[in-house]
């Protein structure tokens, strides 16, 4: 079997952690968000890649682009340096590295890239190894090859782009080989590389398709339009010098050292010390099995520090609840849910032919090819080319926005602009899963996620790698891979899904007496009812359009929807939907009074709480700048209730696993339902007993709880 060597580029996840959790600190005020970031990402890593061998390419600081410099003294120009904080943690960080038993490469006179490059290529003369690369550089396409792959970090520590030549040339629309061309020509601000003035990435594209490279494209440079032959011809050594500036070096002075690599060379007792030297107690749970010491969890000591800051003053009873459910969610994932991997590699074939089909509608539409995922590009077609209005559009540094919210502002302009948001669904759905899925099952075809507790301030549970609670509910694709998550052979799944939940819990937390008798009546059906309040008329006269804006407002209230929302969610006009709301909240006031309440206790006492007492700090809500202000308002209005949402759900989850256990045992939770496996002969006992438990899981919280019990041989079918 082809072994698997992780090579990090330290200092980049370094640098996530060190910006997102910058107050950070041990309970003696040592700075270690930077060192906690990177331990979380290299657990992750572990977890979702389980490589055989990890190495970590650092940044030397001082003198490591020297020779890089020589070629251009203004290169990385005008970068400002981390505050002194950051290089304080870089020891610390060495010692955890140890501990972890991956060694760290940096040296004189050349970049993480450089060692990067340096150990792959190596890895690649070895032979038997597919080497995965994790960083943000993007420099790093330029190697990526049949069994070197690129994972770059986007977003915090679970938004990763996974690249295989594939993928890149899809991205880019050029060939692989030619993605180092492309970066001499369009240049890259963020290390002050060149490129040649006035060429962008479109026109680049446009000439490495037709001249295959650099020295083609000035091969036959009389060939091209004045307009781009000028500004080639002028800035022709900028081009070579940027090329040299992006090329990765293969001679930096780092060799590959398996034994030294091998992660079964940890020694978890130093690790778990290590650990618990610095506080991370939370990450000791989520180590994998080789990691772990054999000493109980636990013996540890309670919360420490700095988990405080995440849970400071939270109850005793939140913190005995979260503690007590990561035995059972560390159970879920190991559990995992089977994938129909030969099912999913059929769809995968449909979607590229319907993405094929819509490429080519619209480069007819506008009489030419470009690369579509390509933003700077589409800008062009769409605002220079097809003359589309640029009123309202947001503008980048490359230009005009071509994200959707910009893009929900041209339709009906052209019929190229609903093409766009069909093939960015559908590729969107191919990359992120129909694609990625398969790749990331064990040999008995079953996918395990990572579930963690302290990804969101509201307590609810986030799951990576993958990521399942972003597949699309409503969507008839996001539907069609639900297909695919499949009952193991011979068993069937069955979805325990709370229904109004968090409408349910408004009403009881609100005091709102009329709200809770309708809901504590099976007959109403809240939406009508809510019309009928509304737009003052019989409950029998409410037609499906009345229905429906109540339906939104019903749920977008406890977001603080305004009518700006409202209206762009329904149809109605701005005054229309003011006036809706204002109907709303008087037929709704203990609703309106306890959300004003709510607010008022985030600016007075800086947190709000849920039912049983977990806490959220709320010290935005007093900041000087509008939208962060309105931001943490809205955030601190809806957290006691999806909060306590979270709160009843982890305990439903306890019970059911006490109750069900192997009989029934967990394998997804995902928003408000919980999904389970079990023999066919059992299902209508363990529907039944799940829904007595879910439905009377705290009886004095003070509202009837509904829950929709379905079962099928997939998830498409709950």
């Amino acid at each position: 079997m082809t072994k698997k060597l992780a090579i990090i580029d330290g200092k980049s996840v370094f640098y996530r952690g060190f910006y997102a959790m910058s107050n950070l600190t041990t309970s003696d005020g040592t700075a270690v968000g930077g060192v906690y970031g990177f331990a979380a990402m290299a657990i992750e890593l572990m977890r979702k890649f389980q490589p055989d061998y990890v190495a970590v390419a650092w940044d030397k600081q001082g003198t490591n682009i020297r020779r890089r410099k020589q070629i251009y003294p203004a290169y990385k120009a005008g970068r400002k340096p981390a505050p002194p904080e950051f290089y304080t943690q870089v020891p610390i960080l060495h010692e955890l590295l140890e501990a972890f038993h991956w060694p760290l490469y940096e040296a004189d006179d050349f970049e993480a890239d450089d060692i990067i490059g340096t150990l792959a290529r190596a890895a690649d003369d070895a032979g038997g190894l597919d080497t995965l690369m994790i960083t943000s550089d993007l420099d790093m396409l330029q190697i990526v090859d049949h069994n070197t792959r690129l994972f770059a970090l986007k977003k915090g520590f679970t938004d990763i782009e996974e690249f295989d030549v594939a993928a890149l040339e899809q991205k880019y629309g050029i060939k692989k080989q030619q993605f180092l061309d492309l970066k001499a020509i369009k240049g890259d601000s963020s290390d002050n590389i060149p490129g040649v003035p006035g060429i962008g990435e479109k026109t680049a594209v446009q000439l490495l398709r037709q001249y295959d490279d650099l020295d083609g494209i000035y091969a036959h440079l009389d060939e091209i339009k004045p307009a781009w032959r000028n500004k080639l011809a002028d800035g022709r050594e900028l081009a070579y010098t940027s090329r040299s500036l992006g090329e990765i070096q293969f001679d930096a002075p780092v060799r590959l050292d398996l034994p030294a690599m091998d992660v079964r060379g940890v020694d978890p007792e130093k690790l778990r010390a290590a650990l618990m030297k610095l506080e991370f107690r939370s990450l000791l749970r989520r180590l994998p099995d080789f990691m772990r010491s054999n000493a109980p969890l636990e013996i540890l000591p309670e919360q420490t520090e700095i988990e405080k800051i995440k849970n400071s003053q939270n109850s005793d009873f939140i913190k005995k609840l979260d503690l007590d459910l990561e035995p059972l969610l560390r159970k879920i994932e190991a559990r995992g849910v089977m994938i129909d991997v030969a099912g999913l590699g059929k769809l995968s074939q449909v979607l590229a032919q319907r993405i094929s089909a819509i490429e080519r509608e619209i480069w007819d539409l506008v009489g030419e090819q470009f690369n579509i995922s390509s933003p700077a590009q589409l800008s062009v077609i769409l605002f220079e080319r097809l003359q589309l209005s640029t009123a309202g559009i947001k503008r980048n540094k490359s230009g005009y926005s071509t994200g959707k919210s910009e893009l929900d502002k041209l339709r009906g302009a052209h019929p190229i602009i609903e093409k766009i948001s069909e093939i960015r669904e559908l590729l969107k759905m191919k990359n992120t899963y129909v694609d990625a899925l398969p790749k990331l099952v064990d040999r008995d075809s079953r996918l395990h996620t990572t579930f963690s507790q302290t990804v969101t301030a509201t307590g609810r549970l986030s799951s990576s790698n993958p990521n399942l609670q972003n597949i699309p509910i409503r969507t008839e694709l996001g539907q069609e891979i639900r297909q695919y998550f499949v009952a193991s052979p011979g068993k069937l799944l069955i979805s325990a899904d709370y229904s109004q939940f968090e409408l349910r819990l408004a009403a009881a937390l609100a005091g709102d007496k009329q709200l809770i008798a309708d809901f504590d009546d099976d007959r109403i059906d809240i939406h009508t009812k809510t019309a009928a309040e509304a737009y003052k008329v019989p409950v029998d006269a409410v037609t499906p359009e009345q229905r429906r804006n109540a339906k939104v407002i019903n749920f977008g209230v406890l977001y603080g929807m305004s009518p700006h929302g409202l209206a762009a969610a329904t149809g109605m006009s701005f005054s229309a939907a003011k006036d809706f709301i204002e109907k709303y909240f008087a037929a709704r006031q203990p609703i309106r009074d306890f959300l004003a309440t709510t607010i008022k206790k985030a600016e007075t006492d800086g947190y709000v709480e849920t039912y049983f007492g977990r806490r959220r700090q709320t010290p935005d809500v007093r900041a000087a700048n509008f939208v962060i202000r309105e931001a943490a308002k809205r955030a601190a209005a809806n957290m006691p209730i999806q909060g306590t949402e979270a709160d009843l759900m982890k305990m439903a989850m306890l019970k059911i696993e006490a109750e069900l256990g192997e009989r029934a045992p967990q394998i997804l939770q995902i928003h408000d339902s919980i999904m389970v496996e079990c023999n066919p002969a059992d299902a209508p006992q363990i529907s039944a007993e799940m829904k007595r438990i879910m439905e009377n899981i705290y009886p004095k919280i003070g509202v009837k709880l509904r829950v929709d019990i379905k079962s099928g041989a997939n998830w498409g079918e709950l």
